[in-house]
């Protein structure tokens, strides 16, 4: 800043110094400030610190003869509605009397304020409004082709009644502010109004003595400031008006396909090179990189059994696809080269490099089954108690429904894919080895909400077509009614009964089933969880035969021992209930 600047820099209020600071900053993500209106009061509502700044785009061959803009005065673009009576009034932009043009549209009535982007700056930049909250809206702005949320955001209106009803702070992303400067070729320039109450003003009045008390007016390296110290009711408050430029027409950096050197690579591999029809060459990252696309519902992440290999490519819409991907263990994944270079995005290309591993690293990440494939086997054993339930209802000559007894339709699978049934999405999610314990209890309450869509009622049917009293199993939860139908039909099996001759005994109901021991152990942690009680979760998981020890790692091994086990279960019904349906 220019040494002439009117007050000495120790003496400057805080706020006051941000206003008349440049954006050096190249972050992209940084949230800039474009406008805002804030005041602080004492109790008796005397102002203590008062603030409006509008950030106003103007080309770079006037900054050398910038001067205070209009809106310092009121904080907004425009007030109140324009007069005009004549046809064509409003042909001509002048009409509007700004004198620049503004990041954020602002306009008051006196009373009422309202806040939107700028139509040149949205439209510009192609992207998308939406609005959110109840009482006290917020305008959000994203770009729906790179999947970007809140590139620009702040509140809708603000109403001022001797005081304002409420801060408004509007920010934009860095990257598409400069983006949208650089492309008009102008500066951000803060225009602004500032008023403090300064509560130790003696060095402030020795200064203003020495200066001028008519107020200090400069014009000096790009920015326009007027300074003026009122003494009043002994108070004394600061005023300054001002125009400053602070974020220059400098684009962020942008990333460049080009510049990317993988691992096991030692040059920078070109895109003609990559997509080479001789490049047979493949990529490995950690599954970490598929967490970002799962967590946004904008993006799609496939999950296709190609023979016995699961294909997980992630995409979105019809834009761009990262084909290929393809899980070759319990956390890895592997991507042909080629296959990234045609069509993805840089910024995708960059967020699959930050996972990117050497492939001689590889034999240090577990070689077992991943959550994909453990996923879809416990769902196919779903379908298929389904199938087998409906098969004993036949044995009666009753018919029923596979996909209304277990709950979940093959057919539907089939048609949508994983799709339908969004819990069998999320039970699919990445499970890294450090997995949280919250992320892991989660998933276990996820597999337990899973099963329970198993219709009891249909259960206790069967059993009653077996001879079970009504009374005797009417309020039995489905875990335990599970239990009863294994242990009647195991006891079938090695008698070498046929099932329309199975008889029910009170034994049957008593006995325990160790088989079936992992689902109660499962609405163990559930309840744990729900009720925060460490020492039941520690007993269910040595239920599980899973050694305390073992976590401090994490609970990704804890869910593929839990996630095994209610899978032995399900296969051990299914292969209980089809023996006895062969016969």
């Amino acid at each position: 800043m220019d040494k002439k600047f009117p007050i000495p820099k120790e003496l400057l209020p805080e706020k006051l110094a941000w206003l008349i600071s440049s954006e050096n900053s190249l972050e992209p993500g940084k949230p800039i400030t474009v406008a805002c209106h804030f005041g602080d009061e004492n109790p008796d509502q005397t102002v203590t610190e008062y603030c409006h700044m509008i950030m106003a785009s103007i080309p770079e061959d006037r900054i050398g003869s910038l001067s205070l803009l209009q809106s310092s005065s009121s904080g907004v673009v425009q007030e109140g509605a324009l007069r005009a009576d004549e046809k064509g009034a409003f042909k001509d932009d002048a009409a509007f009397g700004s004198e620049s043009e503004y990041i954020v549209a602002a306009y008051t009535d006196g009373t009422t304020y309202g806040y939107a982007l700028a139509d040149k700056v949205w439209m510009g930049l192609g992207l998308t409004p939406r609005c959110i909250g109840q009482d006290e809206q917020i305008l959000k702005y994203d770009d729906l082709r790179r999947v970007v949320r809140g590139v620009a955001q702040g509140e809708v209106s603000n109403h001022f009644h001797y005081h304002a009803e409420r801060s408004v702070c509007w920010t934009m992303r860095n990257d598409y502010l400069r983006r949208y400067l650089w492309l008009r070729g102008a500066y951000g320039v803060r225009s602004f109004y500032y008023e403090k109450e300064i509560e130790d003003p003696e060095h402030l009045l020795r200064w203003w003595k020495e200066s001028s008390p008519e107020g200090v007016d400069i014009t000096a390296d790009g920015y326009c400031i007027s300074v003026y110290i009122d003494e009043n009711q002994n108070r004394v408050l600061l005023n300054v008006w001002g125009a400053f430029p602070s974020v220059s027409p400098v684009k962020c950096e942008e990333v460049d396909k080009e510049n990317f050197i993988w691992p096991d690579e030692t040059l920078r591999t070109l895109t003609s090179e990559a997509r080479a029809a001789t490049n047979y060459r493949n990529i490995y990252v950690t599954d970490d990189f598929l967490i970002k696309y799962e967590m946004e519902p904008s993006y799609s992440v496939g999950r296709i059994l190609m023979g016995n290999v699961w294909q997980c490519s992630p995409s979105y819409g019809g834009e761009w696809a990262i084909p290929g991907c393809q899980r070759v263990r319990r956390n890895i994944l592997r991507i042909p080269m080629r296959d990234l270079y045609e069509g993805v995005p840089a910024e995708e290309m960059k967020h699959v490099h930050y996972f990117a591993i050497p492939e001689r690293q590889l034999d240090e990440y577990a070689d077992s089954e991943h959550i994909v494939s453990k996923t879809y086997r416990f769902f196919m054993e779903m379908l298929s108690f389904g199938d087998n339930i409906q098969g004993l209802f036949a044995q009666f000559d009753v018919p029923e429904n596979a996909s209304e007894i277990c709950g979940y339709s093959r057919r539907d699978f089939e048609y949508r894919g994983w799709d339908a049934y969004p819990t069998l999405l999320q039970l699919s999610y990445v499970a890294p080895i450090d997995m949280s314990r919250p992320e892991f209890l989660n998933r276990c309450k996820l597999i337990h909400e899973f099963i329970q869509k198993i219709d009891c009622k249909k259960i206790k049917q069967i059993l009653s077509k077996f001879g079970a009293p009504p009374k005797d199993i009417q309020s039995l939860a489905l875990y335990k009614t599970l239990q009863i139908l294994l242990n009647a039909i195991s006891d079938s099996n090695k008698d070498g009964i046929y099932v329309e001759g199975v008889e029910f005994d009170r034994a049957t109901m008593l006995r325990q089933n160790r088989t079936l021991a992992s689902l109660f152990k499962l609405n163990d942690l559930r309840i744990a969880d729900a009720h925060v009680a460490e020492k039941k979760i520690v007993e269910a998981l040595n239920g599980f035969g899973v050694d305390s020890a073992s976590l401090y790692d994490g609970y990704g091994r804890t869910l593929d021992v839990v996630f095994d086990k209610v899978i032995e279960v399900l296969e051990e019904l299914n292969q209980q209930v089809s023996s006895a349906l062969r016969r």
